[in-house]
């Protein structure tokens, strides 16, 4: 029951870290700005946690550690799928100015056309 008692208050004692190194690792991310923001996530991490005295031996501690890493991971690939998706955004942005460019001139054209066949008929 003791040992039990020490994993509940642990994982309460992590659990309410959570959301504070949720926080610290948004923070750095918007600070850093760079791709390779998962050092400074477990950097992060290791402070907070030290913190709240959660040993690094704690099986808490380890599972704890790897869910930040695979967050600060998701957050890394979510950052380069939304830069992709804006540049990919542009692109076609940029594609549907031209079509309407190329469609603005096709019209023009056929009116062209029609007016030279009146003139012809006329003739």
């Amino acid at each position: 029951q003791v040992q039990l008692l020490c994993l509940v208050k642990e994982y309460n004692t992590v659990s309410e870290g959570l959301s504070q190194i949720q926080e610290s690792i948004r923070e750095a991310d918007e600070k850093d700005g760079s791709t390779n923001a998962s050092s400074v996530h477990m950097k992060i991490l290791e402070q907070k946690m030290a913190i709240f005295n959660v040993s690094s031996d704690s099986p808490l501690y380890k599972d704890v550690k790897m869910m930040a890493s695979q967050l600060a991971d998701c957050s890394e690939q979510l950052a380069a799928r939304e830069k992709d998706v804006l540049s990919k955004d542009e692109l076609i942005r940029q594609y549907e100015s031209e079509i309407k460019t190329m469609r603005e001139q096709v019209s023009t054209l056929y009116k062209d056309h029609i007016e030279q066949q009146k003139q012809e008929a006329a003739d």
